[in-house]
């Protein structure tokens, strides 16, 4: 994640998740209007890197989410 911050708990994940998702569909919305309205779509692409970089953010923090499920599972089942 941006920073190694590791949330400790669910609802900070929650939260990171959140602000993910948001900045992710800010910079993909910037990209499909520089898209629409200049004669240059390639310029975009900065625009969609940083998209990327934040979709790579999003899935480690469901992958740190899927692991703390396994977690409490075997926990419950101890």
């Amino acid at each position: 994640m941006v920073g190694d911050e590791r949330p400790a708990s669910i609802f900070e994940f929650e939260k990171k998740l959140g602000q993910s998702l948001n900045t992710f569909n800010q910079y993909i919305m910037a990209a499909v209007d520089h898209i629409k309205i200049s004669p240059y779509p390639y310029d975009a692409k900065p625009k969609l890197a940083k998209a990327r970089m934040i979709l790579k953010d999003i899935f480690e923090i469901l992958e740190e989410t899927k692991a703390l499920e396994k977690r409490v599972i075997k926990l419950t089942k101890d």
